[in-house]
């Protein structure tokens, strides 16, 4: 997620909700939602040329602003959505199995550009090893990338 922040108007904010345009544009979408990104791209990136200073959530955003759309790293800053506190220990809710000490995690749209297939492959190579991890997946799948899901 970016925010970009003009400084030349009164709180005026544009947000990208994330970057999957810039890394991921095409992937294995459905043709509706390579057009999507396409135009979603275009007009990301006409905001980033226009914006006086760029929030980005993590140094993997800002490396893709600089790297790959050659923004200025000075317009840039990184504010973390994570959390610090190395003392934190979340509690595993009731309904989840006895054996479900460690596990992997993740949740968002069920799309292309979330890199499941890493994941998936990385479990397969972990098991072939006899090292067998559960993975929890939460996320919400829209109409045109159910034949995704399914894959």
């Amino acid at each position: 997620m970016l925010y970009m922040f003009p400084l030349n108007a009164y709180f005026i904010t544009k947000k990208l909700r994330n970057i999957e345009p810039f890394v991921y544009p095409l992937s294995n979408n459905p043709l509706t939602e390579k057009v999507k990104n396409w135009l979603r791209f275009y007009n990301a990136r006409k905001a980033l040329q226009k914006a006086d200073r760029i929030i980005a959530i993590s140094q993997f955003v800002k490396d893709i602003l600089v790297n790959q759309l050659h923004v200025k790293h000075q317009k840039i800053g990184i504010v973390y959505h994570d959390i610090d506190n190395i003392n934190y220990h979340p509690k595993k809710p009731s309904y989840f199995p006895l054996n479900f000490e460690n596990f992997i995690f993740t949740a968002g749209s069920i799309r292309p550009a979330r890199g499941l297939e890493d994941i998936l492959e990385a479990l397969y190579y972990l098991s072939v090893q006899g090292i067998r991890i559960p993975l929890v997946i939460a996320g919400h799948v829209v109409p045109n990338m159910i034949s995704y899901q399914k894959n």
